[in-house]
């Protein structure tokens, strides 16, 4: 069918979850990776045969997990569960860390009568530790699926997050609904290109291989990439876009007339995963909104996004309420090929600090309210374009450093 245009609705499913489109399944225990009895082995599964679009790291450095998964989605692309282990990244262990990989891929086979290569799995948590192997294979024979179980899956694959991020949309077309659903983990480690997060979407419509590997690179160079807590990566992080390929559904594709609603719903589900792994950044209290408007073309308007909530002197400068223009000027000049103050305005809220090259302090005390809000919004426009980005952050606070110097201890 041509790609002509028909009317759709989208509306967030109150209590939706990963499990919530048709024919996925979930299930989480507390198999004793983490400290004090909390969720850390998660199951996704699906009555029939998916379809698999996966983005990872940039990070040199790889987890075996994402190692195993990485390979058998070059080697085919059908697939029925997904395994998730939170408190232990598998990561930088040697051999054995593969090993690993392929016992819990066959332990997960075997529960559920499957092939150990349609068996994803991901790890999340301390780098440097080989996993608790026994302890995992035991929960793996305590899951038991069910079908309103997405939000102890979102539970079980938290590491330092202080709340899950799960959604789901339903997209009605004429008298035809289907859904999508995500979730995410992720608080720290966070940097465009990724970040220490893992995030897992889903939709009971069968997309096209090609056309979901192309738009969740688009979605996610837009959502994904354009989050920062502290400026590193990990070697596990992974979005996955797992749609259900049954021979009896219609295969969506750029040109079906689904395809703009779906990819609509699919930004949705990805600003809102990504806008909270920045909101939970670990010690924030604030989130931070990068908005740059009149960029003279895209790249510079989301290097300069990027730049701006990447920081650490504009995040300690939220986090202490101090409405500093001079920072923000500052942050642009460390990525704009050119800079011409003079023709740059900054905002923050809807409080002009910043106008054509001069401070505007009479605006100070105003300013310091808008940054009382839980999202301080920096607004800098160029005036040398049409082009505009955003990117999300958060302030960097003393709970972060304390956080990040007892991980091990």
């Amino acid at each position: 069918m041509s790609n002509q245009f028909y009317e759709h609705k989208i509306n967030i499913i109150k209590d939706g979850t990963i499990a919530s489109p048709n024919g996925f399944y979930s299930s989480a225990v507390a198999c004793g990776i983490k400290k004090n009895d909390s969720l850390d082995l998660g199951l996704l599964y699906s009555d029939s045969p998916c379809s698999i679009s996966a983005l990872f790291t940039q990070n040199k450095l790889n987890g075996e997990s994402l190692k195993w998964t990485r390979d058998i989605l070059q080697k085919n692309n059908n697939f029925k569960a997904i395994i998730v282990n939170s408190g232990n990244a598998n990561t930088a262990v040697g051999n054995i860390g593969l090993e690993h990989a392929r016992i819990i891929a066959d332990s997960v086979s075997k529960k559920l009568t499957i092939n150990p290569s349609e068996v994803c799995i991901a790890s999340t948590g301390i780098i440097g530790i080989e996993l608790p192997i026994e302890k995992i294979k035991n929960g793996i024979k305590k899951l038991q699926l069910q079908k309103n179980n997405g939000s102890d899956f979102s539970n079980a694959i938290l590491t330092t997050d202080t709340r899950n991020k799960e959604i789901a949309v339903e997209i009605q077309i004429n008298d035809e609904v289907f859904i999508i659903g995500g979730a995410a983990k992720g608080a720290g480690m966070i940097h465009p290109n990724l970040a220490t997060m893992l995030a897992f979407i889903t939709t009971d419509l069968n997309i096209e291989k090609k056309w979901a590997d192309k738009i969740l690179s688009e979605i996610t160079n837009d959502t994904f990439n354009m989050i920062d807590i502290d400026m590193d990566t990990s070697p596990c992080d992974m979005v996955m876009l797992i749609s259900q390929s049954s021979a009896n559904k219609n295969i969506i594709n750029e040109g079906h007339y689904a395809s703009s609603a779906f990819k609509e719903g699919l930004y949705i589900i990805c600003e809102f995963l990504a806008k909270e792994i920045a909101r939970d950044g670990e010690g924030a209290t604030k989130l931070i909104e990068a908005k740059i408007e009149s960029a003279s073309d895209i790249n510079i308007a989301k290097n300069s996004a990027r730049s701006v909530i990447s920081s650490i002197l504009i995040k300690t400068m939220v986090k202490g309420k101090d409405p500093n223009c001079g920072r923000i000027i500052t942050a642009l000049g460390n990525t704009l090929p050119q800079l011409n103050e003079q023709k740059i305005s900054i905002k923050i809220g809807e409080i002009i600090v910043y106008e054509k090259g001069i401070p505007i302090t009479n605006n100070s005390e105003l300013a310091i309210s808008a940054m009382n809000e839980d999202t301080v919004t920096i607004t800098i426009s160029l005036h040398e374009g049409n082009a505009s980005a955003i990117a999300w952050g958060c302030d960097l606070t003393e709970e972060y450093v304390k956080i990040n110097s007892e991980m091990t201890t």
